[in-house]
């Protein structure tokens, strides 16, 4: 089983497959299950970390602002949706 990874660095993030395309400064590895619950704000990056179903290798400070990142992200697509038909699309 492949799992996603999220990269973050400095400049920009990227999620995907398979080895990234640059050095990131922290690299996170998680199921695609986990990840999709993560973005829908039906689970928490810490709850995923303590449960050792988020691994983090890197800097890990940087992993610790995936917290906030993930709050707006959720924030908008909760936004988003209340213009539409107050579904969350599918992530």
């Amino acid at each position: 089983m492949i799992l996603p990874l999220l990269m973050i660095s400095s400049d920009n993030g990227n999620a995907g497959e398979g080895m990234p395309p640059c050095e990131p400064d922290v690299t996170l590895t998680l199921s695609v299950g986990d990840m999709q619950n993560m973005f829908v704000g039906n689970t928490k990056p810490l709850q995923l970390y303590m449960s050792g179903r988020l691994k983090v290798s890197g800097d890990l400070s940087a992993a610790i602002n995936l917290e906030d990142f993930v709050k707006k992200v959720v924030d908008k697509i909760k936004s988003d949706s209340k213009d539409t038909d107050n579904r969350l699309p599918y992530v």
